[in-house]
């Protein structure tokens, strides 16, 4: 009996490629939509980006696919339009991440698939937008971070700009596609009709920034650069004695009053500098040095005790190999192993969801292999084994 799951019956054909996109149709197939990935003959760039655990299991296109049926199809070639055609006719979703204007040239735009589906749901991400001075630029999550601001808030005071060290811009684009496809779903349960859904990866670069946009739109200055400091509240990081670092925010007076009895400090506890987190606040340059000088006195996991004892929220910034171990994480079942297609077990990461107790993560089936579905899709649409075999030998379906 098939598993009830909430988007069971949905069908995605995911044109979309490396990170943003393809995160967006993972979200879905783990909540159990059917997930068709169109590739052409090489295939996902993200096949042959980065280390791989095994030749047919690459990290990071594993990471961003699973749950999904690859069928590999050359959409430039007139017979892989007209397949394509036909499973645009049967889907519920559209999703591609091409270059403005391409898909108008490839006769897959929007204007072109609703007539063959007038309900279909189409989602386009693009890096800037579809129309504007900057359309037909493309940009990758780096160029992003770089135009948007983020960069120029990243990193030390006096050092250089930095990005966060994996691709957010990317990621929550993803999230956000899958938000809007959501979206269109709903609408069309109320009115029969389809949507297109339009995002950029600029936009939502920005969006995210939405706070802290904020203070400039106030002020009418570029926020500096403050290193692991926020520019909101009491929250930084400090080197321990053994050369660890735990990171702490201390976002109200009940919060700052915890801390100073825990560092122990006499002018922290006399000075009026000091006094309320606000006064604290103001007065950062000064507070700094004296806490920094503070917890070099005791290795960082004791410092880490003492705080969540004193009920201050902190950690010790650690690495994978500490917090892919935490019992918390443990408990929480964040680490999933998964079925594959030709290696026996595969580890990763399942969608942060858990509805009516159950993990969203689908039916724990790794990533596709290149082209691994291509049969099986064809006959769903009708088409007898000697036709696959001429679609083969065609090109029309290179794997």
């Amino acid at each position: 009996m098939e598993k009830d799951t909430i988007l069971n019956g949905i069908k995605v054909i995911d044109l979309s490629r490396f990170l943003a996109g393809p995160y967006c149709t993972m979200l879905l197939a783990d909540m159990g939509a059917e997930v068709i990935k169109v590739e052409g003959a090489g295939g996902d760039e993200t096949r042959i980006i980065g280390p791989a655990m095994s030749k047919e299991d690459p990290a990071l296109f594993s990471s961003l696919n699973r749950n999904k049926k690859s069928i590999c199809l050359d959409v430039v070639l007139p017979k892989g339009l007209e397949l394509l055609y036909k499973l645009v006719g049967n889907a519920d979703v559209f999703i591609e991440n091409y270059v403005p204007g391409t898909t108008r040239e490839l006769k897959i735009d929007y204007e072109c698939l609703k007539k063959i589906n007038p309900k279909l749901i189409y989602c386009s991400i693009s890096a800037f937008g579809n129309s504007g001075p900057y359309m037909n630029r493309p940009g990758l999550d780096i160029v992003i971070q770089a135009m948007s601001g983020i960069m120029g808030i990243s990193g030390e005071p006096n050092g250089r700009p930095m990005r966060p060290g994996f691709p957010v811009i990317d990621m929550s684009t993803g999230s956000m596609a899958a938000y809007g496809i959501l979206l269109g779903l709903f609408r069309k349960i109320r009115t029969n009709k389809g949507m297109k859904v339009d995002l950029s990866l600029l936009d939502q670069a920005l969006a995210l920034q939405g706070p802290v946009i904020s203070m400039y739109f106030s002020s009418g200055k570029n926020p500096p650069r403050l290193g692991n400091a926020s520019p909101f509240t009491l929250a930084t990081d400090f080197k321990t004695k053994d050369g660890r670092y735990v990171a702490i925010s201390i976002g109200h007076n009940g919060f700052w009053k915890r801390l100073k009895k825990i560092l122990n400090s006499e002018i922290l506890n006399s000075d009026h500098r000091f006094t309320t987190l606000a006064d604290a606040f103001g007065n950062m340059k000064d507070l700094i040095p004296i806490c920094e000088k503070k917890f070099l006195e005791k290795d960082g996991a004791i410092w880490e005790e003492m705080l969540i004892k004193g009920g201050i929220p902190c950690s010790l910034i650690k690495q994978y190999d500490e917090i892919l171990n935490d019992p918390q994480v443990i408990h929480n079942q964040v680490i999933q192993e998964l079925e594959h297609p030709v290696s026996e077990k595969c580890k990763a990461i399942k969608t942060p969801l858990t509805i009516d107790g159950e993990l969203m993560i689908g039916e724990k089936i790794d990533a596709p292999l290149l082209g691994e579905h291509t049969s099986t899709i064809l006959k769903e649409l009708g088409y007898l084994e000697d036709d696959i075999e001429k679609f083969k030998k065609d090109k029309v379906c290179p794997q």
